[in-house]
Order: structure tokens, then C-alpha cells, then sequence
């Protein structure tokens, strides 16, 4: 008959079923090594994977991709189109009679409309306020500097930029005109071309009054600006002939 009796409890039975001594167990584990080994493997750190936070970073790109596009059109908004017509309006508004205007000095351009009577009454505003329109091309306002682009919500223009269409227009032509010797009904053909293609309207292209005429000793057009919204035309001789340069 086993060691269990009836008498005894479950737990005794499992007590008599051990194989190891409790004696043996208890003094292993007050062992000085067995405590070593238990604080060795609690001061192990975690092996678990850290989660790298994609969408995270992924979020954050989005974020400053759109605040570098955000602050670029704030900055440039200021910078009138060159492709874009500016125009001279008749009163301070967006819905008042307009007419497209050209040339280095905006408010000038403007001031000639209204002296002319194509604006206004005849009474020539004293002060203009110059805006850059949702499209990007200069807008010109009879009213004192300042005053009017805020109160539409328009950026105000920056002066530096306003004559850029005219500067542009003016290396081009030169460069299609005297690259080659042409005569004066050709160079004023291509003037006009170069006129409608930066979109300034109402210039004036003529022979230079105080130059002599076309010759065979001097048979190339060559152009001069003397004054805003004119282009005149000279004629010099062929240095592409002479190879003088």
C-alpha cells in the first residue's frame, strides 16, 4: 500500500507524489546563484519590436510640403504676371470701367487715360494705388497709395516688378531686330509682333526722328526707347558685314 491513506488531504497526497524532497527544493532556492539568475532575467530588457511610426512621418512630410507652398504663393503673390495685361480702372473698385495699360511707369499710363477722357471726366486723379489683380496682372486704381488694394483683398504690387514685362520685352525685340541686318519695314513688323505677344497695347513704333535715312551704308535696323510706351527704330550700318562687334 502507497504512502496516501485515506485520511489524508489532496494536498498531503500531492506532498507524497514529489519526486524532490522539500527539504532539497527549499535550500536551492535560498541559494545566493538562484537569486542571481531571478535578478539577471528581470533586469533583461523588452525584445519586443518598437513600432516605427510611419504614417507619423508620412503626416509630417504632408504637413510641411504644404506649408513650403503655402508660404511661397503668400510671398509671391505680390510679383504681377508678366504674360498678364495690367489695366487703369475708372473708379476704386473691380466693377468699374477698366482700359489695359503698358509701359515702364503704370500710374503715368493711367494718368494719360484720364487726361485723355477715356476715363473719368477729365479731372486727372492726383494719386493712384497700384494692386495685383487674383490673376496676377497688375490692377491701377485712382486713389491715394495704399488705400484700396487691402480693402479689395488684393495684394499690393511690388514697384520693383511692375516695368518686368516691359524690361523682358525690351532684350527680346532688341535681339530679334539686330541679330541679323534687316530693314525698317521688317524690324517694325517684328516690334509689332513682340508688342502683341507681351500684351502692351498702344505704343508707338516710328523711324527715330533725328536719325538720317536708311542707306547703304546704313541699311540694319537698330531700336531705341526714348520714352515710355515708344519704340523707335535707327538704322546703322551692317556690322555683321564688317564683322565688327
Amino acid at each position: 500500500m502507497n504512502d496516501f491513506e485515506a485520511g489524508d488531504t489532496l494536498i498531503d497526497a500531492f506532498r507524497h507524489a514529489n519526486p524532490v524532497p522539500g527539504e532539497a527544493a527549499a535550500g536551492r532556492r535560498a541559494r545566493p546563484s538562484a537569486h542571481a539568475l531571478f535578478a539577471e532575467i528581470v533586469a533583461q530588457p523588452s525584445r519586443r519590436a518598437p513600432r516605427r511610426p510611419v504614417i507619423a512621418v508620412v503626416l509630417i512630410g504632408v504637413v510641411l510640403v504644404a506649408g513650403v507652398l503655402a508660404a511661397f504663393a503668400v510671398v509671391d503673390r505680390g510679383r504681377p504676371d508678366v504674360a498678364a495685361s495690367a489695366r487703369c480702372y475708372e473708379q476704386p473698385n473691380l466693377s468699374s470701367r477698366s482700359i489695359v495699360v503698358a509701359g515702364p511707369d503704370l500710374r503715368t499710363a493711367c494718368a494719360q487715360l484720364f487726361e485723355n477722357g477715356d476715363l473719368g471726366n477729365g479731372v486727372v486723379p492726383s494719386t493712384f494705388d497700384v494692386c495685383v489683380s487674383d490673376t496676377g496682372a497688375p490692377v491701377v486704381f485712382p486713389a491715394e497709395s495704399g488705400s484700396v488694394c487691402a480693402a479689395l483683398g488684393l495684394a499690393t504690387a511690388n514697384p520693383s516688378n511692375l516695368d518686368i514685362r516691359v524690361r523682358a520685352f525690351e532684350s527680346q525685340v532688341v535681339s530679334a531686330v539686330q541679330d541679323d541686318c534687316i530693314g525698317y519695314d521688317q524690324a517694325h513688323d517684328v516690334v509689332e509682333q513682340y508688342l502683341d505677344r507681351f500684351g502692351l497695347h498702344g505704343w508707338t513704333v516710328e523711324l527715330s526722328p533725328d536719325a538720317a535715312p536708311f542707306s547703304d551704308a546704313a541699311p540694319c535696323a537698330s531700336l531705341a526707347f526714348p520714352a515710355a510706351n515708344t519704340v523707335t527704330i535707327v538704322p546703322v550700318p551692317d556690322l555683321h558685314a564688317t564683322g565688327t562687334s
